[in-house]
This record gives structure tokens, C-alpha cells and sequence, in this order.
């Protein structure tokens, strides 16, 4: 029984088992199963992190489901939520994954969602949705923002579209009155105000709204403000943009958001052009083209504003 359940993990501990199994004796049991199975292989030195043979994990698991199907789902759950405990997220999706459990598995992917979007790591945050379907996607509402911010970044417009439209249907129609108090209407109005189809007026209320609703340490809070910010001084209220481009480049160091650092700096660099002052806007677009280039962000359609501004640098210099 010991065997056959645990056959579900990639690696065994006797803390992890003891979760998996409801049980307290599992380093007594797995000392016996490493003496007893000769296809066990250690992934330490004292012998606590085993794995079964990828053979006979494969038959294990076969064995689980000939014996035990219903269990298979609770297990993986199980795991899940030990993995996420212990803060190893990779882990805990994959099985919330195997599990089938959506609604964990949203939540689960929406708490690391923001440190991959706003630190370029984009990729990471793909593969955690690719095993679903769309309609998996679609029965979940964070799942839907998660899908919106890959489309958004790798530049699948149509993909971004549905996936917003989605979210708004989790939100519901006065999603937009909600979102300064609300986390989910907020962390919506912020893809919304990132993509600004609505005007200057429009997205500065979002972006408002979002700094309103989002916790204090949300990553999206650095987002909000750099939108805050570039709406501010398009729409002519330099020094107040000015300031809250600033803060969002302080939330993006404090919150790890590289790329919202980059994107403060590099509109502060063009507003530093268009004021004549090209000594300050080299030095901060330099500063700009730095992280960028450290996080490998210009692969994500959302560093726009740090390529335009090297751009314009160039072709001023």
C-alpha cells in the first residue's frame, strides 16, 4: 500500500509521505522499502530523498489505478498542497494538475503569476497552463488573467482578447466600480490599463482603481503606477506622471518587477528628450537597457517602451 501510493512522487522524504499517507512512521517504512527494493535510487547522501526506478514507477502507478482509481486524484491534491507549504510551486501545480483540481490549481498558478510576468520568465508561466484545455482555462477566473498576460507578452493579440473577455465574465458587469476595493476586479483593471484601448482618461481611472484594490505587495502594484504614470504625462500633467513613474521604478526594486523598472526608466529617458536634457536621458535609458538586457526582456512585447527609447536615443545621439 506504502509503495503503490507514493508512486505518485517524482522524489520520496518521509515528511512529504507522512502528509501523503496520513500516517508517522514513513522513515521507518522507507528505510525497510531501501533495503527490501533494490530499485530505489537515493538523491542524497544520508538516504532521506529517494525516487523509484523510472521502471518501477511506471508500474507502480499502473498498479495504483487497476487498485485504487479514486484515490489517484486525492493523492495528487495531497501532495499538492504539501509541495505549496513549502513553497515549491513547480511541485505543487504539477499535481494539483494531476489532481484535476482547477480551482486550486488557479490559485496556485495567480501566486507565483505575478514574479514570472514582471520579471520577463514568461515561459514558465506557459507551461504551467499548457497541460489544460481552454475550457479548463475558462472555468477558472485566474486561470483566465494567467492565460490573458502570456498572450499579452508574447504578442497573441486575439489569444489576449478572449482571455479578457473571459475574466470580465468572472468579474461581472460592474467589475470597473469594484476594482479599487476588490483584488480580483483590480488585478483585472490593471491588464486592462496595460493595454489601454480606451483612451488616456479611461486607463488613468483603471490604473487608480487598481492601486486601490491590490494589496501592498502585489507586483502589480508597480505596474499600475508606471500606466499611471505614462497616462499622466501624455495627457500633459508632467510633474504629477513624472512622480508616479518614479514610484513605480521604487515598487519594481522593492517587489523584484525588473521589467517595470525598465519600462519606468525608459519613459522617464524619452521625457528627459523631449526636454532637451539628452545627458539624463542617456544615463537612465542606459540604465534601462541594462536590465533589459540582464532579464532578457526583449523578447516580451510589454518592453516596448524600453526598445522605442533606445531607439530614439540613437537616433538623437
Amino acid at each position: 500500500s506504502f509503495v503503490i501510493r507514493t508512486s505518485i512522487l517524482d522524489e520520496l522524504t518521509p515528511e512529504l509521505c507522512d502528509a501523503l499517507l496520513d500516517r508517522q512512521d514513513s522513515t521507518a517504512v522507507l528505510a525497510q522499502v531501501r533495503e527490501e527494493l533494490q530499485l530505489m535510487v537515493p538523491l542524497d547522501r544520508g538516504g532521506r530523498r529517494v525516487r523509484y526506478h523510472h521502471l518501477l514507477g511506471e508500474a507502480l502507478r499502473l498498479e495504483l489505478g487497476r487498485q485504487a482509481p479514486a484515490e489517484v486524484p486525492a493523492l495528487h491534491s495531497r501532495a499538492a498542497r504539501w509541495y505549496a507549504d513549502h513553497g515549491l510551486l513547480d511541485e505543487a501545480i504539477r499535481h494539483a494538475t494531476a489532481a484535476g483540481d482547477v480551482s486550486e490549481l488557479g490559485l496556485l498558478v495567480w501566486s507565483g503569476a505575478g514574479d514570472r510576468i514582471g520579471s520577463g520568465d514568461v515561459d514558465r508561466l506557459a507551461c504551467w497552463l499548457a497541460d489544460l484545455s481552454d475550457a479548463q482555462v475558462a472555468h477558472d477566473p485566474w486561470l483566465c488573467l494567467a492565460a490573458a498576460w502570456v498572450a499579452l507578452q508574447t504578442g497573441r493579440t486575439d489569444q489576449m482578447d478572449r482571455w479578457i473577455l473571459r475574466a470580465e465574465g468572472h468579474a461581472g458587469a460592474d467589475w470597473r466600480a469594484r476594482a479599487h476595493e476588490e483584488p480580483y476586479a483590480a488585478q483585472l483593471a490593471v491588464i486592462e490599463a496595460v493595454v489601454g484601448r480606451e483612451g488616456l482618461h479611461a486607463t488613468e481611472v483603471l490604473a487608480r482603481a487598481a492601486l486601490g484594490g491590490l494589496p501592498a505587495e502585489s507586483p502589480f502594484r508597480a505596474a499600475a503606477s508606471f500606466v499611471l504614470g505614462v497616462a499622466l504625462t501624455l495627457g500633459r500633467d508632467i510633474v504629477p506622471g513624472q512622480r508616479m513613474l518614479a514610484d513605480a521604478e521604487r515598487l519594481a526594486r522593492a517587489l523584484g518587477v525588473p521589467l517595470v523598472q525598465a519600462d519606468s526608466l525608459s519613459w522617464q529617458g524619452v521625457l528627459a528628450l523631449t526636454a532637451g536634457d539628452l545627458p539624463s536621458a542617456r544615463r537612465t535609458i542606459r540604465r534601462a537597457t541594462d536590465i533589459v538586457v540582464h532579464h532578457r526582456l526583449e523578447r516580451l512585447t510589454t518592453a516596448a517602451h524600453c526598445l522605442t527609447a533606445q531607439a530614439l536615443l540613437h537616433s538623437l545621439a
